[in-house]
């Protein structure tokens, strides 16, 4: 473990440090030390509007969800346990236990609007997602049958009490689940995303379904 009796001892850029991050609030502050070369951070504010909330990654459908816990930062995703991230500057974090960061982009105003994964040597857009719940009237619309030219297959949706299903051949009942404003995910792998397309009047001509090694499978209403 990074994180030792309340100090995280980790690395940065080459130098061992120790640091700790902390929040009560309004106010914000973190400290790390580089023993090395006996030098260290400290910063403070008294502006804490640092929102978390909910991210996908664009195309894929993964949704993470950044919470505040204690005054630290914590990362959970479906089906997998909570990640502690560890402060690297003030917009960027690393996840403990895992190789990777994240850095969360502000605006002028210093709002959240976005962010970037980093993993394996790859940068991954996130995008921020406001709460969203859709009505049975909205969930109804996207009721029908849908073909695939390329891969010469029908999906039907269907609406069971208040969830949308997707309904394949020789595949079990697949619920679908809000991320926003027309775009869905299943609960199972190969549905990682599914956005709805509309036409100009509104309505729904078809969706394009993805996960995280197919892009833009496109399905027109039948």
């Amino acid at each position: 473990m990074s994180y030792a009796l309340g100090i995280g001892v980790d690395e940065y850029k080459g130098l061992k440090s120790f640091s700790h991050g902390g929040a009560d609030l309004a106010h914000r502050a973190f400290a790390v030390y580089f023993p090395e070369i006996n030098s260290g951070v400290v910063a403070m504010s008294n502006n804490g509007n640092f929102d978390a909330g909910k991210y996908i990654l664009t195309g894929m459908g993964v949704v993470l969800e950044y919470s505040v816990v204690d005054g630290g930062l914590k990362m959970a995703t479906e089906g997998q346990p909570e990640v502690i991230l560890t402060p690297l500057s003030q917009t960027e974090f690393k996840y403990e236990g895992v190789e990777a960061t994240v850095e969360f982009k502000t605006n002028d105003q210093g709002e959240v609007t976005g962010a970037v994964h980093s993993q394996g040597g790859q940068d991954y857009e996130l995008e921020a997602v406001p709460p969203y719940e859709a009505s049975l009237e909205e969930l109804q619309t996207y009721t029908g049958r849908y073909f695939s030219n390329e891969l010469d297959v029908f999906y039907n949706l269907e609406l069971h009490d208040s969830t949308l299903v997707l309904l394949i051949r020789n595949t079990k009942e697949i619920k679908l689940s809000v991320v926003k404003e027309d775009v869905y995910k299943g609960d199972i792998f190969f549905i990682g995303e599914l956005a709805f397309v509309k036409d100009e009047s509104g309505n729904v001509t078809g969706f394009a379904a993805s996960n995280g090694r197919t892009k833009g499978i496109g399905f027109e209403r039948y």
